[in-house]
């Protein structure tokens, strides 16, 4: 099945039930399921995030008039069940909890950055986290039921409650790529030069303790976490590690490939220019 619609910055969020394509800076949303069936789900304001949880919850982030911003969330059948008017900073991303009870939101504001969470059942605020100075980038929920909240400098790891219980400082290296897809840790790709590939690839636990790393000999185009295991795809090759970087095996033919994720299952799914496969390991 084929749908055509025009995208000037085009971006995807993905769950094991739908796929969406949306328009940074647009209004154009359209979600598919793997039937082949298209929804039509543009916004209002302007598109600034879409995400989707493993559980088919999604989480769209748009411009709202009279307010900093609104974040939408759908549940699996993408029947909107929350809304969140913010008006105390510019929402920049949010991201609804494994289990699709919880929402947390980076907001942005001339104070610096913060997150804020809420639960789907009830409008007030469940409990925030202030980074006063700092602009965090983006966030993620832990298996532990924990959120870690990353910026240019750090990863901070936070109770649902907003309590911080731990945090890793990149020591002054530079983020390169980074996943929330493992279980239980974070994965983060370092450089000790601004326009550089990663020097170093690091797990991290949920309260800031470093598990693993190591030092890669090519460059790092992208990386993908999921379980225990750690994929990473370098300019010649593609590597598998367990969380404590240990390599545990890889894939050397890799010129035409694009993009790799690697699935719960352990298998990964190969993207190349025109076409994507999946592999055993």
């Amino acid at each position: 099945v084929r749908h055509i619609c025009s995208l000037k910055s085009p971006a995807l969020a993905a769950s094991d039930k739908h796929v969406a394509a949306f328009d940074i800076g647009g209004t154009v949303l359209r979600v598919a399921d793997f039937e082949g069936n298209v929804t039509n789900m543009d916004t209002n304001g302007t598109i600034i995030a879409v995400t989707m949880n493993d559980s088919g919850f999604m989480a769209v982030t748009t411009t709202e008039t009279g307010y900093k911003g609104l974040v939408t969330v759908y549940n699996p059948a993408l029947e909107p069940i929350y809304e969140w008017y913010s008006g105390k900073g510019y929402p920049l991303v949010a991201r609804v909890s494994p289990d699709g009870r919880s929402m947390a939101a980076i907001t942005a504001d001339g104070d610096g950055g913060h997150v804020r969470i809420y639960s789907l059942s009830d409008k007030t605020e469940k409990g925030s986290f202030a980074a006063p100075g700092e602009l965090l980038v983006d966030l993620g929920w832990m298996d532990s039921g924990r959120i870690c909240a990353i910026s240019e400098t750090r990863a901070v790891f936070l109770e649902d409650t907003g309590e911080m219980v731990g945090a890793y400082d990149f020591g002054g290296m530079y983020l390169t790529d980074y996943s929330f897809g493992g279980s239980g840790f974070l994965t983060l790709g370092l450089s000790k030069y601004l326009s550089a590939s990663a020097d170093t690839i690091v797990t991290v636990g949920d309260k800031g303790e470093l598990l693993g790393s190591t030092e890669p000999d090519s460059a790092l185009k992208y990386l993908s976490a999921s379980g225990k295991q750690v994929l990473a795809l370098y300019t010649d090759e593609l590597a598998v590690y367990s969380q404590a970087m240990n390599r545990s095996g890889g894939i050397e033919d890799v010129q035409s490939l694009k993009k790799a994720l690697l699935r719960p299952k352990g298998d990964i799914i190969l993207i190349f220019t025109a076409s994507a496969q999946i592999e055993g390991l």
